[in-house]
């Protein structure tokens, strides 16, 4: 979109639903054709600038509303304030079949829902077959780290594995949502007597030569993941994957095959799964190259674009009248 196209809107707060009458201002202005909104705030003023001005609305399904975080109020505000919004809307994308299954026990329309799966950019795959010979495994966990993200749930695992485990270093890669929560886990880490394996390094950019110089992703959560944009981008390196079973995750990672799975909230389970992964470099080596061929397959960026545009495009098909078929994003 060019330059001219992309305009700041900020909201004054929470709840603040004048930024609409701005925002209907550029629509008119800019003779758009469709508004796609993916967070419930963008929805609710999504949804109250479609009903002024006629358009249709996308609303993009990231995550399950209802319990997105461990604070239950914002969650239960989020989640009544999506619902309210969504009754004018056109069409619902999810990001895996586990979130399209939630909005239909909601009683949305199976016409209204289609599922697009996430999707990112191609990385440079690793050489699996020129690490066979390491002996040192290098596990990563990147995210915002907050308590469903279940770090803590990974640090017990390490205390779970056998003595004759083979040596593992684990990467803590990211920032945390309070300071409280990061003394809290750098405590426990003290308390396990894992200062050797575990390894903080903080928030990064760069993510994928962070993903890049790992053996495997470990994503421990306990909920909440649509389809965790942190997996794909290791499969997309050829980084095989330990994960949980939590909600749009074993869509992706099949276990056994791209990484291996856990129990979510189980420290006994991710240990098992952890020494799964790492008994044998060449089964290692395999997985690498089948985690790669599911990103090209499966979760391209390219692949994301062209299904969204064909949604698009049905939808636009049926507008009385059509300029340059642009889409108001509202974020």
């Amino acid at each position: 979109m060019p330059p001219e196209r992309v305009f700041s809107v900020p909201m004054k707060g929470r709840f603040d639903r004048q930024v609409a009458s701005r925002i209907i201002h550029l629509v008119e202005a800019g003779e758009y054709d469709l508004i796609h909104a993916h967070t419930p705030r963008s929805a609710m003023i999504a949804s109250k600038v479609a009903a002024k001005t006629g358009l249709p609305w996308i609303y993009h399904v990231h995550s399950p509303t209802a319990r997105d975080s461990s604070r239950t109020l914002i969650n239960h505000v989020n989640n009544l304030v999506e619902k309210w919004s969504l009754r004018n809307c056109t069409k619902l994308i999810t990001v895996s079949r586990s979130l399209r299954r939630e909005f239909l026990k909601r009683g949305f329309n199976r016409e209204r829902l289609v599922c697009i799966p996430n999707g990112v950019p191609e990385l440079p795959p690793i050489d699996a077959l020129a690490r066979v010979e390491n002996t040192t495994w290098r596990l990563g966990m990147i995210a915002l780290f907050r308590p469903r993200k279940g770090l803590e749930v990974l640090l017990e695992a390490l205390t779970l594995l056998p003595v004759s485990a083979p040596q593992i270093e684990v990467e803590i890669i990211g920032g945390f949502e309070t300071p409280e929560y990061e003394q809290a886990m750098r405590s426990l880490v003290t308390k396990f007597s894992l200062q050797s394996k575990v390894k903080f390094t903080g928030f990064t950019k760069d993510i994928g030569s962070r993903i890049a110089n790992l053996d495997g992703l470990v994503l421990p959560s306990l909920y909440g993941e649509g389809m965790p944009m942190v997996v794909l981008e290791a499969l997309a390196a050829a980084v095989p994957v330990i994960a949980t079973k939590v909600e749009g995750t074993p869509e992706v990672v099949r276990d056994g095959q791209e990484g291996v799975l856990a129990e979510p909230r189980d420290p006994a389970s991710l240990s098992l799964a952890i020494q799964r992964f790492t008994q044998d470099r060449i089964t290692w080596a395999k997985r690498s190259e089948q985690a790669v061929s599911r990103h090209r397959e499966k979760y391209s960026d390219r692949h994301m674009a062209e299904t969204t545009g064909l949604v698009y495009r049905r939808i636009l098909a049926n507008l009385p009248r059509q300029h340059d078929s642009l889409s108001l994003f509202c974020g």
